[in-house]
């Protein structure tokens, strides 16, 4: 009997390890799926932004060191650096507004569009590989 029931036991702990097995790797499954779902859309090509200039608002989140430095930054764009000054922008900002968020390699305005999309905005985006990789498509640039 006591044969009976240690077998028992070790069937319902070999189950429960492998439902747990189960539990975490279809979490990691979510998480991934979550990740390349956001990324896929809330980024922009350089060559999409480029060609909506002047019908979306540009706001790049960098330095204002980095703003103004040899890498310059996208024409009519705004700068509005990333951290409390953002958080103040986009709390007094329009959540319906179209903004494209930039920064030197696309990092740092990921960042602003999760900051945006908590606080209830919809329609923001980040530009994919940043100044970096607007600068290498030959894109203009306003330097000082």
């Amino acid at each position: 009997m006591w044969c009976f029931i240690r077998d028992l036991e070790k069937k319902i702990t070999l189950r429960e390890e492998t439902m747990q097995k189960i539990k975490n790797y279809l979490c990691t499954l979510g998480i991934l799926w979550c990740a390349f779902s956001f990324a896929e859309n809330k980024e922009t090509s350089c060559q999409q932004l480029h060609a909506d200039l002047g019908r979306v608002r540009v706001v790049d989140v960098r330095t204002p060191e980095e703003f103004s430095g040899s890498e310059g930054h996208i024409p009519g764009a705004q700068l509005v650096t990333l951290g409390p000054e953002l958080t103040r922008f986009l709390k007094e900002g329009n959540l319906e507004e179209r903004i494209v968020f930039v920064c030197r390699s696309g990092r740092r305005s990921l960042q602003a569009v999760q900051e945006s999309m908590a606080l209830g905005y919809q329609n923001t985006q980040s530009l994919k590989g940043g100044m970096l990789e607007w600068k290498a498509k030959g894109f203009p640039t306003d330097t000082p």
